[in-house]
């Protein structure tokens, strides 16, 4: 009777199992899980940290064109694609305002932890194993839509979900160095290059009455002037910071690097005691975005003047 009884369980076990694997003559393999959130279908064990889980081969290509590696990452010998028809979305809304945003996000170079190897180990882990990314946690206080939390506690985040919002800033960048570059042309459509915009500012009639009394100066004094040169910063536009490089003559007794705003206002000045070749970092974060004038005096007569943009 207990014989008849184990055979009988037997059979159900095995035909319940059968009901749930199928394979059809055709190969193809079917696999009915009832399976709670998370909880895996089909899970496959692998002997070493490099043993794949999974293959794709193709006849066609003659090799494999998809796996998925134990180290925890799957190759695909094309790429992949990601469902983005329109039919498949709602409450479509465009990505505003993420210029200043994305300038908040602080991308990293990292290695992933190996809790197999010791903390020696990991130091000589080699260069190839470090990555690029961004940290989950930093991410999800300026972009929570692209990060999702793990069963197991961890954070996880759709790189491909940012792709979208860096081409929005990307755009609207583009827009304000675009409205910065109308203003400095139409700042330069009355000036030639590398002179003050003829708008008969405070600034230039100082710089005009300068002119006028540098003139009567010494030849010595005319030859320092004539040897100084004032260079372009670089970069330019910028947004943090930009180096501006400068020739003082050895005979000058005097120099100075004037910032002005388009108004003629004096936003900033910097004594040089350099002779030769010398720089200065302009900060950013000192200035308002926008337009600015940056002019060389050497024995108080003006060298030069050059235009600089600020963009944030």
């Amino acid at each position: 009777m207990k014989k008849m009884f184990f055979l009988i369980a037997l059979f159900a076990i095995t035909a319940n199992a059968s009901a749930q694997l199928k394979i059809k003559n055709n190969g193809e393999v079917t696999i009915h899980a009832q399976t709670q959130d998370w909880w895996p279908a089909l899970r496959v064990y692998v002997p070493t940290k490099s043993s794949c889980s999974y293959n794709l081969w193709n006849y066609y290509y003659n090799k494999d064109v998809f796996f998925v590696c134990g180290e925890g990452y799957l190759w695909t010998m094309k790429g992949g694609y990601f469902g983005s028809d329109i039919t498949l979305k709602q409450n479509i809304t465009p990505i505003e305002g993420v210029l200043g945003k994305v300038m908040s996000l602080n991308g990293v170079r990292f290695q992933y932890k190996d809790e197999n190897k010791e903390k020696n180990d990991m130091e000589l882990m080699n260069e190839e194993d470090f990555r690029l990314g961004f940290i989950a946690q930093e991410v999800e206080k300026i972009f929570p839509e692209v990060v999702k939390d793990m069963p197991d506690g961890t954070k996880a985040m759709s790189y491909t979900d940012l792709i979208p919002v860096l081409t929005e800033a990307i755009k609207e960048q583009q827009v304000q160095i675009e409205q910065l570059q109308r203003r400095l042309d139409a700042c330069c459509k009355t000036s030639s290059e590398n002179t003050l915009p003829t708008n008969n500012s405070p600034l230039e009639r100082d710089y005009e009455t300068k002119d006028v009394e540098n003139q009567q100066k010494s030849s010595i004094v005319t030859g320092s002037i004539e040897n100084a040169k004032l260079f372009q910063n670089a970069p330019n536009p910028f947004s943090m910071n930009t180096e501006v490089y400068f020739e003082i003559p050895q005979s000058s007794t005097s120099a100075q690097l004037l910032i002005h705003d388009m108004q003629g206002v004096e936003i900033k000045s910097y004594m040089i005691t350099t002779k030769g070749t010398g720089t200065i970092i302009i900060q950013g974060s000192e200035l308002l975005a926008g337009m600015y004038m940056y002019t060389l005096l050497v024995n108080n007569a003006i060298v030069d003047t050059k235009k600089m943009i600020l963009t944030r």
